[in-house]
C-alpha cells in the first residue's frame, strides 16, 4: 500500500480546477479527479505545465461503489451540479444529459498516488463513496466534505477511523476569508475565493469552532438551509 505523502492533495471533484490552482499556487502536488469530459479537456489544457513537472495528475474518472463503465449525469445549466445519481427532491431526470464513465473506488487512487495530507470531497452526493473508503491506516491528517443526505453515515465512518475534531464552514462566506500570513500551509498566496471554491484548509482553518463528533452531530441538525446556503465540513 503506497504510504502518506505530505505534500499531497487530492481534489476530489476538480471541477474545472479554481481548487487545483490554489493548492498548485501554495505548492503542494495535486490529484485532481474529474468525471466530466469536458472539464478534464480544460484542466489539461489550463494546467499542461504543471502535468509536464509531474506536480499534478488529473484523473479522469468518476468515484463509485465498484469500478467499472456507468452512466454519469451532467445538469444542463450548473457546469457544477453533475452527480452520479439524481436526488430527486431537487432535479428531474430532464435537467441531465446522460454519458457513460469509467469508475473507481477511492482506495485505488491512494493505492496509485499514496495518502495525501488533505482530502477535498465535493462529488455532489457521492462524497460517501471515498469517505467509507478510508481506514485508520489510509486517513489523510485533514479532509473536507461537502454536507449532504448521507452526512451522519460519514461522520460515523471517520469517528470510526480515529477523526476527533469536525468544523463546519459556511460556503458562502469563504469570500471573506484570507490566507494565513505567515503561511501555515505551504506557501503564502494571494486569493479571493469563489463560489466554485471549498477555500482554506488544515492549519489555515479558523482556531475556534472545532467540535467532537457529539457535537458535530447535534451541530448538523440545526443548519438554517435558506437563501441557497450549503456547507462542509472539516475533519481532523
Amino acid at each position: 500500500m503506497a504510504g502518506s505523502r505530505e505534500r499531497l492533495i487530492f481534489d476530489v471533484g476538480a471541477h474545472t480546477g479554481e481548487d487545483t490552482d490554489f493548492y498548485l499556487r501554495k505548492g503542494f502536488d495535486v490529484v485532481a479527479v474529474e468525471a466530466n469530459p469536458h472539464h478534464v479537456a480544460h484542466l489539461r489544457q489550463r494546467f499542461a505545465s504543471q502535468i509536464r513537472d509531474r506536480r499534478l495528475v488529473v484523473e479522469s474518472v468518476a468515484v463509485g461503489a465498484r469500478p467499472g463503465t456507468g452512466t454519469f449525469l451532467l445538469h444542463k445549466s450548473k457546469s457544477d451540479w453533475h452527480r452520479c445519481e439524481i436526488d430527486r427532491d431537487r432535479f428531474r431526470s430532464d435537467d441531465f444529459d446522460q454519458i457513460e464513465v469509467d469508475y473507481i473506488t477511492f482506495d485505488k487512487l491512494v493505492e496509485r498516488h499514496g495518502v495525501p495530507y488533505y482530502l477535498k470531497i465535493d462529488i455532489e452526493g457521492s462524497d460517501i463513496f471515498a469517505i467509507k473508503a478510508i481506514d485508520a491506516a489510509t486517513r489523510p491528517k485533514y479532509l473536507s466534505f461537502e454536507v449532504g443526505k448521507d452526512c451522519r453515515d460519514c461522520l460515523g465512518h471517520l469517528k470510526d477511523c480515529g477523526y476527533g475534531e469536525f468544523l463546519i464552514v459556511t460556503q458562502h462566506r469563504n469570500r471573506d476569508l484570507r490566507c494565513s500570513y505567515p503561511a501555515q500551509e505551504g506557501l503564502f498566496v494571494q486569493v479571493e475565493f469563489t463560489g466554485h471554491m471549498s477555500g482554506l484548509f488544515g492549519r489555515e482553518l479558523p482556531r475556534l469552532g472545532w467540535l467532537s463528533h457529539e457535537e458535530i452531530m447535534a451541530a448538523i441538525a440545526n443548519l438554517a438551509w435558506e437563501g441557497g446556503e450549503w456547507y462542509d465540513i472539516h475533519a481532523r
